[in-house]
Parts: structure tokens; sequence; C-alpha cells
């Protein structure tokens, strides 16, 4: 075989293989990110409508700006897979005085059949 086609074939073997890992990476996107501010009295709560396929983890929260009152705060929501499938997580953002509900946000659950998990916000 000539060196070219060589080269060639090894150039495309490693760019799909470059490819395949950025995506392997991509998928595993297990967290929702959401916004608030700090000293508001609103809070986000969640509900998940098949918990036997997916089931919260944890939650992280970072504050952008510590030395300014009422500034943002992001949180960060984290699920783990516990079968293969679909469901839905709703939160809902809502106040700690009354219970009513300012925004709500649905987000669309995959878990592949390693556990894995996929969340998209519904539009």
């Amino acid at each position: 075989m000539n060196k070219k086609y060589i080269m060639l074939i090894c150039s495309l073997v490693l760019i799909i293989g470059l490819l395949a890992i950025l995506l392997y990476l991509k998928w595993p996107n297990n967290k929702i990110t959401l916004k608030t501010n700090g000293g508001v009295p609103y809070t986000w709560q969640y509900t998940i409508k098949d918990d036997s396929i997916v089931k919260f983890k944890k939650k992280e929260t970072k504050v952008k700006d510590k030395n300014l009152a009422g500034g943002e705060v992001i949180e960060y929501y984290f699920f783990e897979g516990l079968k293969k499938g679909k469901t839905t997580i709703k939160f809902e953002y809502k106040s700690i005085v009354d219970s009513k509900v300012d925004k709500t946000k649905t987000y669309k659950v995959t878990v592949s059949k390693n556990k894995k998990v996929q969340i998209k916000e519904e539009k």
C-alpha cells in the first residue's frame, strides 16, 4: 500500500476515535443547573415522575459574588440512574412564605442500560 493511503487511514481512525471519546464524555449529563438569588424567599423544589428510573444524588451551590447581597446563586442538582428508561423531572421555583409557584422548568431524563443519565430541558 502507498504511504499516503496508510496515513489517510490512520488519520481517519484517529479522528473517528477522538469524536467517539468526545461524544462519550458529552453523554453523561447527570446534572441540572438552576439560578436563584441570595436572600430571596424562593427555593427550587423538584418532583420526579418515575423515581424507579432516576434518583436525586446531591446538590451543590455556588455563590457568584459573595460580597454582593442578593447576588446570583447557581445550584447544581445531580441525579443518579437506577435502571434503563425515560422519565421527567419538574422543578418549581416556590415561595417559602405561601408556596406560590413563580417559575416551572421540566426536564426529560433518559437513563441508558449502563445507568448513564442524559438530561435535556423541555422547551
